[in-house]
């Protein structure tokens, strides 16, 4: 999601940038999660027409992504 300058008329708010402004690290990494096993569950089910997820790359044991899925 990409944030939007746009204001609601009905509110006079920028609802869309307060709630990318209001998102915690334990959300963002439980939508993160969620979205790499939902592509996985996802390929796992096309099988055997699903793809190499050679780019997908999961947390490490840290629970950080390591540089690799930046590269």
């Amino acid at each position: 999601m990409h944030s939007s300058p746009k204001v609601d008329p009905a509110t006079g708010t920028i609802d869309k940038i307060t709630h990318v402004l209001g998102v915690r690290v334990a959300g963002a990494t439980a939508i993160f999660d969620a979205a790499i096993g939902y592509v996985r569950k996802l390929n796992d089910t096309l099988v055997p027409h699903g793809a190499v997820l050679d780019w997908l790359i999961d947390r490490d044991s840290s629970g950080t992504f390591p540089d690799a899925a930046f590269g």
